[in-house]
């Protein structure tokens, strides 16, 4: 009987496993890139949700209106962009901003968008615009929008997050976004000041 129960609770789990697995959205994505073999580390990744996309076997790099940008197009599925991310970004820190539909909830994912973090300029999709995200030293970061290509313009708009916004990735009321850094970290350093010179008494501090 008790072997019958185990069974019966194995087949309810892969049942379970099987049933769920095919319930995520598929997204499409496009990623920006600054070669035209879309090789090189991207520069943002924008996913939204298609029931319609196909995934390539092969990806076609594109030049986005003629300007020194490309892009690649493909299908990934609601749970598995944090994977395709990471395989993007190997080691570069990105930004992630996840929206939702739903307010205050975030159980809806409606669009996820990416950026590089290396407190540089790049274009964006648009070939007109560009974006900054920079970080300071506590992993705080910012976004920056400019109206032109080369940022030579005052930017137009500045997005600002601390580390406790950054670290719980939590969903706050009335809020459609989710922000969180991703990948590669600064090293912290840490000192340890002791009592004595063999460093085995009680710390006296660290920094």
């Amino acid at each position: 009987m008790q072997l019958r129960r185990r069974h019966f609770a194995l087949f309810v789990n892969l049942f379970l496993l099987l049933s769920t697995a095919g319930n995520a959205s598929p997204l499409s994505y496009t990623a920006l890139y600054e070669d035209a073999t879309c090789s090189s580390t991207p520069t943002k990744f924008s996913f939204t949700e298609d029931s319609n996309c196909v995934s390539q076997a092969t990806l076609t790099c594109s030049a986005v209106f003629e300007s020194f940008i490309y892009s690649a197009q493909t299908c990934s599925t609601t749970s598995g962009y944090n994977e395709v991310l990471r395989r993007a970004f190997p080691s570069s820190l990105y930004l992630v901003v996840e929206t939702f539909s739903d307010a205050g909830k975030c159980s809806v994912l409606k669009e996820v968008v990416a950026y590089l973090a290396d407190n540089a300029c790049h274009v964006a999709g648009d070939g007109a615009s560009s974006f900054k995200v920079s970080t300071a030293s506590d992993t705080a970061a910012a976004l920056e929008t400019f109206s032109n290509v080369d940022y030579s313009h005052p930017s137009i708009s500045q997005v600002d997050w601390n580390i406790a916004q950054l670290t719980t990735k939590s969903c706050a009321q009335d809020a459609d976004q989710i922000v969180y850094m991703g990948g590669a970290t600064s090293k912290l350093s840490i000192t340890t000041f002791f009592t004595d010179k063999s460093c085995q008494c009680g710390v006296l501090f660290r920094r």
